[in-house]
């Protein structure tokens, strides 16, 4: 893991800026507040930080064989949108501006690296 954390804050800022760039790009304010939760304020694109060491170090263990590397997701962050079309939108840019990588890991499953997950939420 400390490879991966080494790497990390500099992934983390090109990652960010890749994402505010993909959200302006399809015509929304990154900054502009989507949904708003008790706990959390959800924006156009919300910056989290990366996975906590701890969190990192149990789920390499339990899935990875302490394989730290095999993680997908210390760096990570949340574009929210509110219509089928901004999400289209933004599924379109994603998919014209990212490479999915294929790897092994080590039970001989095949994963690709493009993790984008969906979620929808009732105001």
């Amino acid at each position: 893991l400390d490879e991966v954390y080494a790497r990390a804050p500099e992934a983390k800022a090109v990652f960010d800026a890749f994402c505010r760039r993909l959200v302006g790009d399809v015509g929304l304010d990154p900054g502009e507040v989507m949904l708003e939760q008790a706990d959390k304020t959800w924006r156009a694109h919300t910056e989290v930080p990366l996975k906590s060491r701890e969190r990192a170090a149990a789920k390499a263990g339990d899935d990875y064989e302490n394989d730290g590397r095999q993680l997908v997701d210390i760096v990570r962050g949340a574009i929210v949108v509110d219509s089928e079309d901004d999400l289209e939108a933004v599924v379109k840019r994603l998919n014209d501006n990212c490479v999915a990588h294929e790897r092994d890991d080590a039970a001989g499953n095949t994963w690709i690296d493009q993790v984008i997950r969906f979620f929808s939420y009732s105001t």
